[in-house]
């Protein structure tokens, strides 16, 4: 079962995009079984705004190891 697709990758499975969705901008497009589009949703993060700053205040910036970036410039997954 295929429930993506990028241009350079082909076909996603399904465990794909949830490896490959950390700190994305998603965007949906439902399409008929011959391969019309139906549907399409707008992009949208997957962090939300909330959860943003819940993480700059558990980890007051980048939380990899010896990293010490400031929260702008990280990003969160």
């Amino acid at each position: 079962l295929d429930v993506g697709h990028m241009p350079w990758l082909g076909p996603l499975s399904v465990s794909q995009p949830r490896l490959l969705g950390c700190d994305c901008f998603l965007s949906t497009v439902l399409l008929a079984s011959h391969g019309a589009p139906l549907d399409a949703q707008p992009g949208k993060r997957l962090v939300t705004a909330e959860q943003r700053v819940a993480l700059i205040a558990r980890d007051k910036g980048c939380a990899f190891p010896g990293c010490t970036c400031v929260p702008a410039w990280t990003d969160a997954h």
